[in-house]
């Protein structure tokens, strides 16, 4: 059902000339539920707002699709920026005088028979190996104790890095201890670098050994 149109609408709408142009109706009759769309029980003044009544576009549209265009605008520039600040990074996020490390990481499995046992690995042709961190768990005979020892060669010589194990009780059988070293160690080029575990008395055991580093150039 339709309402009819109240006078303050026939003047809005140019169908009555009874009143001046300039005339407006009241708050409360522009409210008032005559002034409703009776299918959809909306404002007729809002329909207008949006220019569903009579076709044409109320003043206020364009303006509201003008923000909205603008805000659009805005968005779509945002969005480039970032996109393009993503992919070029300033050279300060970068940290200094790492551009030419290459990470390497080395795991030993070592077998301890009458209380000895080591493993082994080279340092590639043409770099220097600097071990920065060493982990390592070592079970052995309850009772016992264990050294941990690291061998490299640096400018030809060879050196001896002991490292200190961690008691850690029994553990499956096995007296156990773990090595956690943050380290400074470096290898030469084609050298061969040494974990060796030494026990007291004539036990057995074994240990699982991660070496952490990266390399440099040799020269």
């Amino acid at each position: 059902m339709r309402y009819p149109l109240t006078e303050a609408e026939e003047a809005l709408h140019g169908l009555s000339t009874d009143k001046p142009a300039s005339w407006k109706p009241p708050r409360s009759n522009r409210d008032s539920p005559r002034a409703m769309d009776g299918a959809a029980h909306t404002p007729r003044r809002i329909l207008r707002l949006a220019g569903a009544s009579t076709g044409v576009p109320h003043p206020g549209v364009p303006m509201l699709r003008s923000v909205f265009a603008r805000s659009a605008i805005a968005a779509a520039t945002f969005a480039v920026s970032a996109a393009a600040s993503a992919v070029t990074l300033p050279k300060a996020a970068v940290t200094a005088g790492y551009e030419d490390l290459a990470p390497f990481s080395q795991r030993l499995d070592i077998t301890m028979n009458s209380g000895f046992g080591n493993g082994t690995f080279t340092v590639p042709a043409g770099v220097r190996l600097v071990i920065d961190y060493i982990s390592a768990d070592i079970g052995y005979n309850v009772g016992g104790n264990v050294l941990f020892d690291v061998a490299t060669s640096l400018n030809g010589a060879e050196v001896e890095s002991h490292l200190p194990v961690i008691p850690n009780g029994v553990i499956l059988g096995q007296q156990v201890w773990s090595v956690s070293s943050t380290t400074r160690i470096y290898a030469d080029a084609g050298s061969t670098v040494t974990i060796a575990l030494l026990g007291s008395g004539s036990g057995s055991g074994g240990s699982i050994v991660g070496v952490y580093g990266h390399f440099v150039p040799a020269n």
